[in-house]
């Protein structure tokens, strides 16, 4: 893309400084990072042109908010850049969502452009998988913005990887779910489990506000609208999380459950499936903050 002068290499070291100092400077200076990056990936797009543009977002800018997501999962960084973070993915899939309507419309043909959609719907699946509710929401609309806002015009080439992105992000969101069934045969009455034995174990390690938390996404992924008028409203101060055991075929199931592989959180299993529950609704919805 570059030509004698060497202007396009200069743009490329000008924004790989600012993708890679976005989740590495102190929290304080983020948002005015962001503000000028973006300022900058849009006007590429113009000067030095589309294909610079496109070439930025597949190879800084996304690669960036994914490894920005990895590390996340090991270290208590969300505690600092939840914000920031979300903030930049919000920007990053309207500015695919710009880049895709102008090269449509306009029939203008760039290398690259299939890789960019898959590369944005990667990331936005990696962030469903979070156990974190706000980040895999922010997946979840993220999702639906693009798909949305870019579907009408969409080739078949881009709707091919729209669907397996799609494929995707519901078997994420229902991975947890998938192991559990494991256990049952289908149309299994049986609730302790067909294949291997299944168990509830109860714990106070609940807060009272997680406690009202799971009350409310267990209403919208469980109850049809009709039935949320006839819900009595619980008085009782059981604070209790509940978690199932699942023991292996065979296994001896009396066993302290300690020395059992981690079982499945009933409140994971209730986050699971409603962010199932944002992706298939026809409509957007307008879900509780936590």
């Amino acid at each position: 893309m570059d030509d004698e002068t060497g202007i396009i290499k200069v743009w490329f070291l000008l924004l790989e400084g600012l993708t890679g100092a976005v989740s590495t400077c102190p929290r304080n200076y983020q948002p005015q990072t962001l503000e000028v990056l973006f300022e900058l990936l849009r006007s590429i797009a113009s000067i030095p042109g589309p294909q610079f543009a496109v070439f930025a977002v597949t190879n800084l800018l996304l690669p960036m908010l994914l490894s920005w997501v990895r590390r996340s999962t090991r270290t208590s960084y969300w505690d600092t850049s939840l914000s920031n973070f979300k903030h930049a993915c919000g920007l990053s899939a309207e500015l695919v969502v710009d880049h895709v309507i102008y090269f449509v419309t306009n029939d203008i043909i760039i290398t690259g452009v299939h890789r960019m959609i898959k590369q944005m719907f990667d990331l936005l699946i990696e962030c469903i998988g979070q156990p974190m509710e706000s980040i895999s929401r922010l997946g979840c609309s993220c999702i639906r913005h693009v798909l949305l806002k870019t579907g009408p015009i969409f080739t078949d080439d881009m709707w091919t990887i729209a669907c397996k992105s799609m494929q995707q992000a519901v078997s994420v969101s229902l991975f947890s779910i998938q192991q559990l069934m494991t256990s049952f045969h289908p149309g299994s009455d049986d609730f302790t489990g067909d294949v291997g034995q299944v168990k509830v174990a109860a714990r106070r390690d609940c807060s009272e506000m997680e406690s009202e938390r799971l009350r409310q996404i267990a209403q919208q992924v469980f109850l049809l609208d009709s039935q949320f008028s006839t819900i009595e409203a619980d008085d009782s101060d059981d604070n209790r999380s509940f978690i199932f055991i699942i023991y292996p075929p065979d296994a001896d199931t009396t066993v302290n459950i300690d020395l059992i592989k981690p079982g499945k959180k009933v409140i994971e299993i209730v986050h699971l499936l409603f962010r199932q529950y944002i992706l298939l609704q026809p409509q957007p919805i307008y879900a509780i903050d936590p």
